[in-house]
């Protein structure tokens, strides 16, 4: 902690699923077929686990844009698959912990940065101005970023050969990093920020959002690493052990028990794994069960900062009672999905999940891989769901539609102060 105030590291891993994880389903299986993460392990056992953590969408950029905004599919202005559409000009968890005096950085994958050059495959290097996008890093709260602006670039873990333009700021680096993998790449940069930072401002707490591409496919690995015959990576870890920045030098995710994938709105196209950590100050090696979502982190971290929320339309609920209190009941008595046509709903035990004209229900506590259609048996829980979704949907009033920066929903405060200040960066 530089202050009195905690520096957040929050790590979002693209198709991460609980089944990738030891703890949660790897070290269970009674198979050959499976893979130690000791250091995940290591942490959650140091921190929590959210056992029943779900993402707001089951695809990558209206799920990342629920994240940073704290709103949910609802209000957010990225949907469905709107993959590169700017995040609208309204406050981020970028924007807020700026106002609030930390130092902000973005790593890794973005995909909201919307523009005239929207991505098509296979892409390539020079297809776009990054200075022209009006969804940047820089023009949503972020001091720093080092990644990927643009969705398909994300498809690339290694960037010199897929031809893929890596950006420091607005500047193309691609050129620099011959054999780089992402994930090694992402993680250094974070690091050396991180030193860099305190060295220069002791002081000033930071927040950084670290968004790896990774472990979306393809499935590539390190040239040399642990998963390979020998490994060449640095001993030890943390800020000053293992990977360090040199300067110059099927994808989907495993779902574990739940049923389906990416794209679904089954269990496992929304269940995600979550482990937070702040040695000290959350409980040790505990899990919590009750439902939470993507769209609660943003209120989260600002109650853990000690920041107000109150001027700002979350549809985020704080997990922080959760975190204090096995015993706390979840905040949220129903949630909505909804991608394309296909809809979803939880409220309590249950959930129902549309798909055409065909209805399903589940009770997910006793059917964690959705295999027992409920819907005939209980008909008026059917008839419940569809009336809280029907009511739900039809109170929303951002229109679908709406497209570029500043068309959705601002926060009452108005637009972002990125905007007014963008031309100097």
């Amino acid at each position: 902690m530089a202050t009195d105030r905690p520096n957040i590291i929050f790590i979002l891993c693209d198709d991460l699923g609980p089944g990738d994880l030891g703890i949660l389903w790897q070290n269970q299986r009674q198979t050959k077929q499976k893979f130690a993460t000791p250091q995940l392990d290591t942490f959650a056992q140091e921190g929590m686990i959210l056992s029943r953590h779900y993402c707001a969408a089951p695809v990558c950029a209206p799920a990342r844009g629920s994240l940073l905004t704290g709103r949910h599919q609802g209000h957010c202005g990225i949907r469905n698959s709107q993959f590169d559409k700017a995040l609208p000009d309204e406050h981020t968890l970028g924007t807020v912990m700026r106002q609030a005096g930390y130092a902000t950085a973005a790593f890794g994958k973005w995909g909201l940065q919307g523009g005239k050059y929207r991505l098509k495959w296979p892409g390539q290097r020079g297809d776009r101005s990054p200075e022209l996008e009006p969804g940047h890093p820089l023009l949503r709260g972020f001091d720093y970023f080092y990644g990927y602006t643009g969705h398909v670039d994300g498809h690339y873990h290694y960037p010199l050969k897929g031809n893929r333009p890596m950006y420091d700021g607005y500047k193309d680096v691609t050129d620099g990093l011959a054999k780089c993998y992402t994930t090694d790449l992402f993680t250094a940069r974070t690091k050396k920020w991180i030193v860099d930072h305190h060295k220069a401002h002791p002081k000033q707490p930071f927040f950084t959002y670290l968004g790896f591409d990774t472990p979306h496919a393809p499935q590539q690995v390190p040239t040399t690493s642990h998963l390979t015959a020998k490994s060449n990576y640095p001993a030890g870890g943390g800020l000053t052990g293992g990977i360090q920045w040199n300067e110059g030098g099927k994808g989907g995710g495993n779902s574990g028990p739940h049923r389906g994938a990416k794209f679904s709105l089954y269990e496992g196209g929304l269940r995600i794994p979550a482990i937070i950590s702040w040695p000290g100050h959350i409980p040790e090696n505990q899990v919590r069960g009750q439902f939470a979502t993507g769209c609660d982190w943003y209120p989260t971290i600002l109650e853990l900062c000690g920041i107000s929320a109150t001027k700002h339309r979350l549809d985020g609920k704080s997990l922080t009672p959760i975190i204090k209190s096995a015993d706390t009941p979840t905040a949220h008595k129903t949630f909505h999905w909804k991608l394309g046509s296909k809809l979803a709903v939880r409220q309590g035990k249950w959930k129902m999940v549309v798909t055409g004209k065909k209805i399903e229900l589940y009770d997910i506590p006793n059917d964690l891989g959705e295999a027992k259609n409920l819907a005939g048996k209980f008909p008026e829980v059917v008839t419940q769901l569809q009336q809280s979704n029907q009511e739900y949907w039809q109170s929303i009033t951002q229109k679908e539609d709406a497209t570029e920066s500043g068309k959705g929903e601002l926060d009452p405060g108005g637009p972002s102060p990125d905007r007014a200040t963008s031309s100097n960066k």
